[in-house]
């Protein structure tokens, strides 16, 4: 079992960061702060779920919940990643599709890698977080595409092996959020 214990752990103290990011940013101008706040929060509704599963295992119904609010951390890391991208390169990309916005944002990354010697300090920080963010969230969103188009039970949202929820998921978002919020906290507001 992936240690849910250990996403409250982690998310509680992000989320307090996150949204003082917010509150820092101005709710005008968070472009993308708000989407790791929304993760965090999802993941520790998320892990409560799961944890009070073990406490009542016939209640299948947390279970259920947990994997449904266990899956919705992608679409969240990739709006953080276009709006933070968003900061230095007024781009706007509609884009509803997650693999399409992640090919997307490796041209956008290239683009955005001109203007970054004339941001200032802190938004070239935004920078770097989001292209050392890009190949853990490749590895996030491949867990995904096999969860949601292959037939290996071992990718499965609700009986895939916790190693590959671990190791595919819950630590690359975890280092995503950590490359973010720190990032978030040394911008100028």
């Amino acid at each position: 079992m992936v240690p849910f214990q250990l996403q409250t752990c982690v998310y509680i103290p992000v989320f307090i960061l996150t949204i003082i990011v917010v509150v820092r940013q101005g709710f005008q101008k968070q472009l993308g702060w708000i989407y790791l706040a929304i993760l965090c929060a999802i993941r520790l509704v998320g892990a409560g779920f799961r944890i009070e599963s073990v406490h009542n295992p016939t209640n299948k119904t947390d279970i259920e919940w947990s994997a449904i609010l266990q899956s919705v951390g992608l679409s969240r890391l990739l709006m953080a990643s276009m709006g933070l991208l968003k900061r230095i390169k007024d781009t706007e990309i509609g884009v509803m599709i997650f693999l399409v916005i992640y090919l997307l944002l490796s041209p956008l990354i290239v683009i955005t890698l001109r203007d970054v010697g004339t941001a200032p300090r802190g938004e070239r920080r935004i920078y770097f977080a989001v292209l050392g963010a890009i190949p853990l969230l490749g590895v996030r969103l491949l867990r995904s595409l096999l969860a949601a188009f292959s037939n290996n039970s071992t990718f499965s949202i609700t009986g895939g092996k916790p190693s590959v929820q671990l190791f595919m998921a819950t630590l690359k978002e975890f280092v995503i959020v950590v490359f973010y919020t720190p990032a978030g906290l040394t911008v100028a507001y």
